[in-house]
């Protein structure tokens, strides 16, 4: 089991967003997509667990989940022939409300170029209402009506970005920011807000394409291209969006089984005093880069893992860390799981000016092979992932894993269970309300300390 080594609460960029919800209000939990949540996850190895599958023949994949602010799961599943809004009951998993939503098209099972649109971002307002970024290239939030027992979901708004975006551009991540102007990032390298006060638009397209979420604070957007990663202001006296600054990174990679010829990585914002901005690049060698926020500068770039190491998951960030974790030799959506690279990586970045920091490796973990999302929680000191090993009749075998913040190393390995009912598939876990919540290849499942 695991014996808690609490951390400080997280820095809390969601709080005082009057656009957003104050707890997990995105796909990677918060503005500064930091993967890091001050929930507690479960600590013993004895579980009950309870699943779902949503769809018992085919893959039902839910990319991203939300809570609302009654403790019910939110989320988009994908199949290959529809997408459907579910909201769920956190303990049961009973479909409270369902609702079909624009199909994902397009997409790329053999391990091609895809992209997060559809339902890979979400995000949550402080009513509990879900911001969809759809295939329609309209940014829709859901609310939920009715009475319990006969919930469904209704528009509360729509916003149709059509007339802003080339026909080829799918929306890859639709956020507000504290102004309530509503931010949207593109596939084609579109990055640009439309403020519905005043019906007024304006975007800024980059030569490359992108397809993650953007990050985003009070003084800006931070999005990464599959070239450069960038910065984007308001101009004050016109409404333009300027690119306050643009730093390339090495993508000598191009496209690798990972879902697009780019960093796999969204932006993370962290640092005790908020001024740096990490992704990973996408180079023969892995790096983490770790920019200035104000000044863009280029303050390290951390070789990690070897030459076989990619990382398609948001590195966690809390105080002055991060930690990535390696996804190199993905074998795709119908592969092999036992394909992908072990590894997890913990760097540190200090005395941070505009113009340097001191970056170090803390420590390495290689113990595990994993493709989801990990996340910190600060009420245990544990990152929470779900890694995977060869079980009977050549399955694989799931396991929710712990692994020590401070010292990197295992603490737990949790056997949830075995085959496609169980595996994940670079989709993401959540802590929330002391359980475990994962989307695997066909469904959801919960887990909590048995009672």
């Amino acid at each position: 089991g695991v014996t808690p080594t609490p951390l400080a609460p997280k820095i809390n960029p969601a709080l005082n967003h009057p656009y957003l919800s104050n707890g997990r209000n995105g796909a990677h939990a918060d503005t500064n997509n930091s993967d890091t949540t001050d929930e507690m996850g479960p600590l013993t190895t004895s579980l009950d667990i309870v699943s779902h599958k949503l769809s018992p023949l085919l893959l039902m994949m839910c990319p991203a989940m939300m809570v609302d602010n009654q403790g019910r799961i939110q989320t988009i599943c994908i199949t290959l022939g529809a997408s459907w809004l579910y909201l769920l009951d956190q303990y049961t998993l009973e479909i409270l409300a369902k609702r079909q939503v624009p199909t994902k098209t397009g997409v790329n099972l053999t391990g091609g170029a895809n992209d997060s649109s559809g339902g890979g971002y979400l995000h949550v307002d402080p009513e509990g209402r879900m911001i969809i970024n759809q295939t329609d290239k309209k940014v829709v939030t859901y609310e939920v009506v009715g009475n319990p027992g006969n919930l469904h979901w209704g528009v509360y708004d729509s916003v149709d970005f059509t007339p802003y975006l080339a026909a080829e551009a799918n929306i890859n991540d639709a956020v507000p920011d504290w102004q309530g102007r509503l931010w949207i990032n593109a596939s084609d390298g579109t990055v640009g807000y439309y403020d519905p006060a005043t019906q007024f638009w304006a975007g800024h397209t980059f030569t490359e394409g992108m397809q993650n979420a953007v990050a985003i604070d009070e003084t800006g957007v931070y999005a990464v291209t599959h070239g450069s990663m960038n910065k984007l202001v308001i101009n004050p006296q016109t409404g333009a969006v300027d690119v306050a600054w643009s730093t390339p990174y090495d993508n000598s990679r191009g496209q690798s089984g990972l879902l697009s010829a780019g960093s796999g990585t969204s932006p993370v914002l962290y640092g005790e005093n908020s001024d740096v901005v990490s992704v990973a690049d996408n180079a023969t060698q892995l790096h983490l880069n770790v920019y200035h926020r104000t000044s863009g500068v280029e303050l390290c770039s951390v070789p990690i893992f070897d030459s076989e190491g990619e990382t398609e998951n948001s590195p966690i960030a809390y105080r002055n860390s991060v930690v990535v974790e390696n996804n190199g030799n993905f074998d795709g959506l119908f592969g092999d799981p036992l394909t992908v690279n072990k590894g997890l990586v913990k760097i540190d970045v200090n005395n941070v000016t505009p113009t340097s920091a001191d970056c170090s490796i803390a420590w390495e973990n290689y113990d595990h092979q994993s493709d989801t999302t990990p996340q910190l929680s600060t009420s245990t000191g544990m990152i929470y992932t779900y890694s995977m090993k060869r079980g009977w009749g050549n399955t694989v075998g799931n396991y929710i894993t712990t692994v020590d913040w401070t010292t990197g190393l295992t603490v737990s390995e949790t056997w949830v269970g075995n085959g496609e009912d169980y595996t994940d598939n670079l989709l993401m876990m959540m802590i929330e309300d002391d359980a475990y919540i994962m989307a695997t290849l066909r469904g959801i499942f919960v887990a909590r300390d048995a009672q």
